[in-house]
């Protein structure tokens, strides 16, 4: 196989790959994520490629971390581990046509679903508008419509697909249709049963006989209001769709002309045009098999959504540091209760409600996550499984109470706990990386450069967050012993509240809380985790294909 560059490293680092096929017994899921694999080193190294360079940028720049390579490998690592337990109760039938296909499409989610949002923060990132004013008319929102743009970016890559893989294009866009559906709206979970309802209505309309799509405010309302059969749209509309929630609130990155990166667009401008004109439906309804299909995009839908979610969670001490340190978080303080109108009740009502956009301070939004979380899909095949039960529970409960203890004593301006805290998180990586040097000698240089590599990204980012809290956000200049005393004591409460709510809603006895209260104490990690809080030194390697078959790069992603 043809050696690939690195840039990502110095010259003085060795980039030599040391690629052998291996004779290890490989199932459905490791096919799909080499399949997906191979299309992300296909894009990030190809030649002369200015969105190649861009989107390596935006998987590994520090200040990108929290939905960059670390939020995409515990996706990855959080749906394979689910799907697999799925396969091994006889959830899916795995001989059925079209299976493999559609796992390669659930594979793709890993790393595509928030991919309009990163090079939509690097742009944030380059222009520093941001950090000179924290007005958010003057930086572009990362999250909005970034759903819609991700299904967009799948139907695009195609073409990259098949040539990176070697299957036909008509394949290709067979998979590329099915990972659309599953991220077109992943940006709104809570509306999962909405989004995937079999009786919303179609696309388009039947006039004499022909169908009709449904087009402009009709088209663009009915979508986001999750009134459409996902399954039924055609490529043309998830284009207006986009342009439309880009256009419409003015978070598009200067240069664009359909609403994704311009490198991206300027690289896939022909297909994009020729998507922009496709108006046959994403799905295919008159196939034979169309319904088992649907109904198994659905529940990979389900999985990869509940993976997306789960790092949300897990390590439960991320979730703290990942939220402050988001676009929304410099723009909003700490506490609700900085606002000392906002009573500790109409706090509660905000995390219990279903809508995250009233919410106003960092204590609110993060309490609602773990409400929402605890309460993924009830009743749903993956939510009743016993593991899925107890992952979740542990760290619902985990970071509710890891929270609490943060805000008490940052609003106490005691901020020495942000230290605590990431002497843990580097200890354990350190822990992560000797294993890795014993495992795998051969590759020690390259493995000790990652590693002092994601460090100095560790202390930068724990310095970041320490002046955010300290110096930057709103309602961190409280003025008066008196004002900090109530808005602790209102933080307090509405802490509380949360956690015994939770406690009962998810069966937690006081033995139970007493061992999850011992596991805060230090930021231990949680017996349920499955993934560090940083993965950039994964053990397995790196599977992608050739010829069709699963070979194993020793280099790392």
């Amino acid at each position: 196989m043809q050696e690939l560059n690195l840039p990502l490293f110095p010259p003085d680092i060795p980039t030599a790959i040391d690629i052998k096929t291996s004779n290890g017994n490989y199932d459905q899921v490791d096919y799909g994520e080499a399949f997906a694999n191979t299309l992300r080193s296909f894009l990030l190294h190809k030649e002369n490629s200015a969105f190649g360079n861009k989107l390596r940028r935006a998987m590994d720049d520090p200040e990108l971390a929290h939905h960059g390579h670390h939020h995409s490998r515990h996706v990855e690592k959080a749906a394979e581990w689910a799907l697999r337990m799925m396969l091994q109760k006889g959830k899916f039938d795995t001989c059925a046509l079209g299976f493999q296909e559609d796992i390669v499409a659930f594979s793709l989610f890993h790393y595509l679903h928030d991919l309009d949002q990163q090079m939509t923060a690097l742009c944030n990132v380059d222009s520093k508008k941001y950090l000179r004013d924290q007005d958010r008319t003057t930086s572009i929102s990362e999250k909005r419509g970034h759903g819609i743009a991700a299904a967009v970016i799948a139907l695009a890559l195609a073409q990259d697909i098949a040539d990176s893989t070697g299957i036909s294009l008509d394949q290709a866009r067979r998979i590329m249709s099915s990972s659309a559906i599953m991220m077109l709206r992943h940006d709104e979970p809570e509306q999962f049963d909405k989004t995937f309802n079999q009786d919303n209505s179609k696309g388009y309309t039947i006039e004499n006989g022909k169908q009709i799509p449904l087009s402009g405010g009709e088209l663009y309302n009915s979508f986001i209001n999750d009134q459409l059969d996902v399954f039924t749209l055609s490529p043309s509309q998830l284009i207006y769709v986009l342009d439309r929630a880009k256009s419409k609130h003015h978070n598009a990155i200067p240069g664009s002309f359909y609403g994704l990166d311009p490198s991206f667009e300027e690289e896939h401008l022909e297909i994009l045009h020729s998507l922009a004109n496709d108006e046959n439906p994403l799905f295919d309804t008159q196939d034979q098999s169309s319904q088992q299909t649907r109904e198994r995009i659905v529940d990979l839908s389900e999985i990869a959504y509940w993976a997306d979610i789960s790092d949300m969670i897990s390590p439960y001490t991320d979730q703290i540091t990942r939220t402050l340190l988001t676009q929304y978080s410099l723009q909003r303080p700490l506490s609700a209760f900085s606002d000392s109108s906002r009573t500790v009740e109409e706090s509660f009502q905000a995390v219990m409600g279903n809508e995250g956009g009233s919410l106003r301070g960092d204590d609110e939004r993060i309490f609602w996550e773990l409400v929402y979380a605890g309460s993924f899909r009830e009743n749903s095949f993956i939510a009743d499984d016993p593991e899925i039960y107890k992952f979740t529970r542990e760290h619902v409960m985990l970071s509710a109470i890891a929270f609490k203890r943060f805000g008490e004593a940052i609003i106490q301006k005691q901020y020495a706990i942000i230290n605590e805290l990431y002497i843990a998180r580097l200890n354990r990586y350190t822990e992560k990386y000797m294993k890795r040097w014993k495992h795998s000698p051969e590759e020690n240089i390259l493995i000790e450069h990652v590693f002092h590599k994601r460090v100095k990204q560790i202390i930068d980012e724990k310095n970041a967050l320490l002046l955010h809290v300290s110096s930057v956000k709103p309602g961190c200049d409280i003025s008066s012993r008196e004002e900090m005393d109530t808005k602790l004591r209102k933080f307090q409460e509405l802490s509380s509240m949360v956690i015994d709510m939770l406690k009962n809603k998810l069966g937690v006895d006081d033995a139970q809380m007493a061992k999850y209260e011992g596991t805060v104490s230090d930021f231990s990690p949680a017996e349920t985790q499955f993934y560090t809080a940083s993965d950039s030194l994964p053990i397995r390697g790196f599977k992608i294909l050739e010829s069709g078959q699963i070979i194993v790069s020793s280099r790392i992603e």
